[in-house]
């Protein structure tokens, strides 16, 4: 799952939090994650992690596609198509369900994109953060 490795629960001052402008026009770029954080919640017993991470690319195009980069192995790379709907991030990889995150900040250099899921009846709760950083434009 993508962007499932959207995860930080670093401080951030929430005066910087946000989409600090057009989003369609910031996220134009490549970013590479920097820090993945999150909790998963299970029958009672939890289990978290936080720590930095490098492994993932994403260069999001002005048209609209994109192109995913595990920048570990270079094995797994693949399209999609992305769109901002408000502060969500919606990626289509040609799967049968879209992948939905969050936009919690996005400016010039930085974006972050959280995931959570809950399933009460099955005493589960998901929720990832992943910060990444600008490292280049689009081409």
């Amino acid at each position: 799952m993508m962007i499932m490795a959207m995860v930080s629960f670093t401080g951030c001052d929430k005066d910087d939090d946000g989409i600090s402008g057009n989003a369609e026009d910031l996220i134009v770029g490549e970013w590479q994650s920097v820090r993945y954080e999150g909790y998963e919640i299970y029958e009672g017993q939890r289990e978290e992690w936080s720590g930095r991470y490098t492994d993932n690319l994403y260069t999001f195009y002005r048209d609209g596609s994109g192109r995913y980069t595990d920048l570990d192995s270079y094995e797994d790379s693949y399209s999609f198509e992305w769109v901002i709907d408000g502060d969500e991030l919606i990626l289509d990889e040609g799967t049968m369900e879209e992948e939905r995150c969050t936009i919690e900040k996005l400016n010039g250099n930085t974006l972050v994109l959280s995931y959570f899921e809950e399933d009460p009846r099955e005493d589960y709760e998901y929720y990832e953060r992943e910060t990444f950083e600008r490292v280049g434009d689009a081409r």
